[in-house]
């Protein structure tokens, strides 16, 4: 068996770690104990928010307790071997089932010692934390979890049946007792969590690199949106031209002078009005009938348009001047200019 040591999880672990996680999947083992929900938390980083939470006693969620998790390296190649979680004190569910180890060892790396000596350093830390006795479980039909427990000095204190209706056995390990196991303090290496800081200045750079995309394709887009809009109202231009030319018979008295046709397009290009507003603007009496044609046949050649067109009739109704009536505004004023020049 290699050496091995406790690293604390961190960004720079996260493709081994799930490479890790994917073995113990793949072998059907959906649940991965001691793992502290990383079995369960599709998102490297949020589980690294979640470790570190867990840490501290002020952070931690209101219905656990602080703990400490590791992985379990092989100083060779750097494999994570296992993972470990170790909690600082008992609650109430811990203390009936839990106790203060749960562990894992990868399927590929059983067999060979490693469950053993990662116990052998968590008693090491525990010792560390001022514990001088911890609690361990294992279920009864697990035996090479039960033949490391108990070398690493486990004593049974009872039978249980856990929730899932298996039976699990109880042990306490007294760490003071015991000085036959080797616990060697410097075995533990301590690597620093991917702390809160890191991790917001991490997403400082990236928020900064998604802004710089971003205005970097919103300057694309302009571009874009600037160039087609220019070729968009030269073709429009172009199509109203033609139909103003079909329409200058039609519309002769209103290239020589300002009629109700243009006088509306021209108070529309304004701002939005009803025809009331119409009317009072241009100094009419009543809305006549005459207007009422006017304002039909402006809204069939797409000229104007209703401000709530689903509901001709409504009390708020209002038109607006369409980009098409634009043009065609300024069509009108310049064939005005011609033929009066």
């Amino acid at each position: 068996m290699d050496n091995i040591k406790f690293v604390r999880p961190c960004k720079e672990l996260e493709s081994e770690a799930l490479a890790y996680r994917r073995e113990h999947f793949d072998c059907g083992e959906m649940i991965i104990n001691g793992s502290s929900l990383f079995d369960k938390t599709e998102s490297y980083n949020e589980w690294l928010l979640h470790v570190e939470r867990y840490s501290d006693k002020k952070t931690v969620a209101d219905d656990w307790v602080p703990g400490s998790v590791f992985f379990g390296v092989r100083e060779i190649d750097k494999k994570i071997i296992g993972v470990i979680d170790i909690r600082h004190e008992l609650n109430d569910f811990l203390r009936e089932y839990g106790g203060h180890i749960g562990y894992a060892v990868r399927p590929s790396e059983r067999r060979k010692g490693y469950a053993t000596e990662m116990l052998r350093l968590a008693l090491n830390y525990c010792r560390n934390l001022g514990l001088d006795k911890v609690m361990v479980g294992c279920y009864k039909d697990n035996m090479p979890s039960v033949r490391t427990i108990e070398k690493c000095g486990g004593a049974l204190e009872k039978e249980i049946t856990y929730l899932d209706g298996k039976q699990e056995l109880i042990f306490w390990i007294d760490i003071e007792v015991h000085r036959n196991v080797s616990f060697d303090s410097k075995v533990v290496v301590e690597k620093p969590i991917n702390k809160r800081a890191e991790l917001r200045a991490e997403q400082k750079n990236l928020r900064a690199e998604l802004e710089n995309e971003q205005h970097e394709l919103e300057q694309i887009l302009e571009g874009e949106y600037q160039n087609s809009r220019a070729d968009i109202e030269a073709e429009l231009r172009a199509e109203i031209d033609a139909e103003f030319q079909k329409l200058r018979a039609k519309l002769g008295a209103e290239q020589k002078k300002a009629t109700l046709y243009s006088s509306i397009l021209t108070q529309l290009n304004t701002g939005k009005m009803s025809k009331r507003e119409l009317a009072n603007v241009l100094s009419l009496e009543k809305i006549s009938g005459y207007m009422n044609r006017t304002v039909k046949n402006l809204l069939e050649q797409r000229l104007i348009e209703r401000t709530i067109p689903e509901t001709p009739n409504h009390p708020a109704q209002k038109f607006k001047i369409t980009q098409r009536g634009k043009i065609f505004l300024e069509l009108l004023k310049v064939n005005q200019i011609k033929n009066n020049g």
